[in-house]
């Protein structure tokens, strides 16, 4: 008779109803939660270690992150469970096994989990790092490419300047030449007369400079200190006065035939 109640009192263990909604079967059911994921990551991460897919990588990070903290109902349902349906009495046996189990298989998911942690963030690391990497070889690429461009754009300009013909004043070809000299505050001659093609050459003698400035803004010398020299080959007729910029009561004129 006893074994007769003791069979009818048994749970169906097809009857998912009765089964969850059971006193205290709900720490039956999250205890195998955690280990399911655990099982789950571990076959993603197998399979993106063949595959090299970051999503089946990705699958397997989340998984065990949801595991490691589904392990927190599980004991908080397992204490609900000693307390109420043992009554608190000392664990021994298999519950004693089973509680040590889940103390190793815990920790054992935590660690897959920190490692798995570590490792990602250790990759945005590099991933970041070969960002910036990129981003700088990219700017001092582009800078690179200014640079040899203008240097070019330098060199060409240069080199057509080079080759263009001068057309100053002295590098002017000239018939004959005259030589004026700067001495004692004074050009000499002051007044000078020649013919059209002419290059008049001034010569400072003094020991100060001078310069040579025509008034009509026809020719202007830089500052010439003792020895230089400054000439221009006049080409037109016509009279030409000129003074001496630093000095200029310092005066001249050469008349052009």
């Amino acid at each position: 008779m006893n074994k007769r109640k003791k069979v009818a009192s048994m749970i169906n263990p097809f009857d998912l109803k009765t089964t969850l909604l059971a006193k205290h079967a709900q720490h039956v059911v999250l205890i195998h939660f955690p280990i399911a994921l655990f099982i789950s990551a571990v076959a993603f991460d197998l399979t993106a270690q063949w595959t090299k897919l970051r999503d089946l990588t990705d699958a397997a990070y989340y998984n065990l992150l949801v595991a490691a903290i589904s392990t927190f109902p599980v004991f908080a349902t397992g204490i609900v469970a000693w307390q109420f349906q043992l009554e608190g009495q000392k664990l021994k046996g298999i519950l004693l096994l089973h509680l040590a189990l889940a103390f190793i298989s815990s920790a054992m998911i935590w660690l897959v989990w920190w490692l798995h942690f570590r490792a990602r963030r250790r990759a945005e690391a590099l991933s970041t790092r070969k960002t910036k990497l990129e981003k700088a070889n990219r700017t001092m690429t582009t800078k690179k490419v200014w640079i040899v461009g203008l240097a070019t754009t330098v060199m060409i300009a240069m080199l057509l300047l080079a080759g263009t013909p001068s057309v100053t004043a002295n590098d002017q070809p000239s018939a004959a030449s005259v030589d004026v000299k700067i001495d004692n505050f004074s050009f000499g001659p002051q007044t000078l007369t020649v013919s059209v093609g002419t290059t008049v050459v001034w010569t400072n003698r003094d020991d100060i400079p001078h310069t040579v400035v025509s008034t009509d803004g026809v020719f202007k010398s830089k500052v010439r200190d003792t020895d230089e020299k400054f000439s221009y080959t006049f080409t037109k007729a016509g009279t030409y006065p000129y003074f001496c910029s630093v000095h200029p009561k310092m005066t001249g004129k050469v008349e052009v035939q």
